[in-house]
């Protein structure tokens, strides 16, 4: 079976210390956190076209969402500072026009 994953959700199960096929069964579940958090650097004032882009620092703040969403609730605070911090820097280097 060909792989069907972005580069991004590849990333996503990586982070997430999944098997490629514990990766394929929870890939919705993975696709809806990487949706939510774009929408919420774009909610931030990040520059949409500079999310949609996904250059590695946006990408790395989308691991950082998935993982806080997806990991276990004592990792929850660790994930949420590291994402708040991205989205913070990311809207200051590229903000909404």
């Amino acid at each position: 079976m060909a792989n069907l994953m972005t580069n991004l959700e590849e990333r996503c199960v990586k982070a997430l210390r999944l098997s490629t096929s514990a990766g394929t069964l929870l890939l919705t579940e993975i696709q809806n956190n990487i949706e939510a958090a774009r929408a919420e650097l774009i909610r931030a004032g990040v520059s949409e076209e500079k999310v949609q882009e996904e250059g590695s620092l946006v990408q790395q703040a989308i691991i950082d969402y998935v993982l806080m969403e997806m990991n276990t609730e004592d990792q929850y605070d660790r994930y949420l500072n590291a994402f708040q911090y991205q989205m913070d820097n990311l809207r200051k280097s590229f903000p909404k026009e």
